[in-house]
């Protein structure tokens, strides 16, 4: 009795962190393997649509882009149609500034897509 233990908890730590490190190389190599370097992409909400390149969009005054198209972009469809399959909000003020921006020159491809769309 009052032997010693095997190891201690900071023995583990080490045990754990090595063990940790070593599985998150394995994963990374795979990644490698499988898809040729690139790694894992998640779309949300349906929206596969998107791109490895930010896109201009003018639903944001001050970030103006994002990886999706700008004609599936959810805060520009509850500004110009008043709803949208996402749970987001704007205030009247966003939807007026958003649909003012979408007025803008750089926008006049992005506003014909969008009446084509319907």
């Amino acid at each position: 009795m009052g032997e010693k233990p095997t190891r201690t908890l900071e023995e583990y730590g080490r045990i754990l962190e090595t063990y940790l490190q070593s599985t998150l190389a394995s994963r990374r190599a795979l990644d490698r393997k499988v898809t040729g370097g690139g790694g894992t992409y998640v779309t949300l909400g349906g929206r596969s649509d998107g791109t490895d390149q930010l896109l201009n969009c003018p639903c944001q005054a001050k970030k103006t882009r994002h990886f999706w198209s700008s004609s599936s972009c959810s805060r520009l469809e509850l500004a110009l149609t008043g709803h949208t399959e996402r749970q987001i909000q704007l205030s009247d003020d966003d939807k007026k500034a958003i649909c003012q921006r979408l007025e803008l020159p750089a926008y006049k491809k992005l506003r014909e897509k969008l009446q084509e769309k319907g």
